[in-house]
């Protein structure tokens, strides 16, 4: 398999993570990428669709393109965001419109939507519904249905970002106004507000155990990475040096004692949180770095970016 001069250049940095594969995913962008709850399928997005690979063999598995419709002229397949259902089986995407990925059966479902510019999904832990986030904030669709449940929106807030805590109850949003908005899930009403120094805000991320979350945003690289404790309220670092512009993507390892992070300087990151310092940068993409993602077991990261490649590197 081709590798690139970007990847090549990965033997001269320390040795703590070694570039495993590099894969040609996209033609273009490549957007998002994340495993399953089981670790057997990888999902790449990007300006082409989405593509599946088995990590037992790296090989593509499946492709889907969303809600291609050429009789009618929709040729749009671009796929920003990812998430998995709880067993697996499923795969939100967002796309316009969104959808799920039925992917055993290889069946796609989109729900009825205007919403253009959808940027982010989530699944939740029960696997009864998505939330979908974009330029009309952000809704809530049932799992099976595709029925529309509620929404949240105000003047504008368009949603760049968005994560779910592990237990289901609050959703963060990222909006362009420099804020990060938490929202209690069911009710769609807000709890608490964050501004970041610089924006919009692109990337969150909570911690497995709820108690941070990591925040990517555009600006100056001493500040555009930030942990925050969204129980306490309260600022808890800002890693510095995270990029010399946005950082597009971040991720927790699965025992949250590392952060990954992409960005807009090309590079992939690696993070020790206890200690809030950059151990390690491990790879890079040719015009940036925009998903990042952890294995369940902790053992492998993947990246994707501008230049349509995704990349693994093994942890020892």
């Amino acid at each position: 398999m081709r590798r690139s001069v970007a990847a090549l250049t990965l033997a001269c940095l320390p040795a703590f993570a070694q570039e495993k594969v590099t894969l040609d995913a996209h033609r273009a962008d490549g957007l998002a990428v994340l495993f399953s709850p089981d670790g057997k399928l990888l999902a790449s997005s990007g300006s082409d669709g989405v593509r599946l690979y088995d990590t037992s063999t790296l090989q593509p598995i499946g492709l889907q393109r969303c809600g291609a419709d050429p009789i009618n002229g929709h040729w749009d397949v671009t796929a920003r965001g990812l998430a998995f259902s709880p067993d697996g089986k499923r795969l939100a995407i967002a796309a316009d419109p969104p959808g799920i990925w039925e992917i055993a059966a290889n069946r796609w479902r989109q729900v009825d939507d205007t919403n253009r510019r959808v940027a982010a999904v989530v699944f939740s832990p029960d696997g009864r519904w998505i939330a979908t986030a974009g330029i009309e904030g952000i809704k809530v669709w049932g799992a099976d249905s595709l029925a529309p449940l509620r929404r949240w929106s105000e003047e504008n807030g368009n949603v760049f970002a968005l994560a779910l805590s592990p237990d289901g109850k609050t959703l963060a949003a990222g909006i362009w106004d420099k804020t990060v908005r938490l929202i209690d899930a069911v009710t769609l009403k807000e709890t608490a507000r964050i501004t970041v120094p610089r924006g919009p805000v692109n990337a969150l991320a909570f911690r497995r155990d709820g108690k941070l979350l990591a925040i990517g945003s555009d600006g100056g690289e001493e500040s555009n990475l930030v942990l925050w404790d969204p129980l306490g309220g309260k600022e808890v670092a800002r890693l510095t040096g995270a990029a010399l512009n946005d950082v597009y993507g971040v991720a927790f390892s699965p025992d949250g004692k590392w952060l990954v992070s992409g960005s807009k300087d090309y590079t992939v990151k690696l993070w020790n949180v206890e200690r809030r310092k950059q151990k390690v940068r491990i790879g890079s993409h040719f015009n940036g770095a925009t998903g990042v993602a952890f294995s369940p077991d902790g053992k492998t990261i993947a990246s994707t970016g501008q230049d349509g490649k995704v990349r693994l590197y093994d942890l020892p």
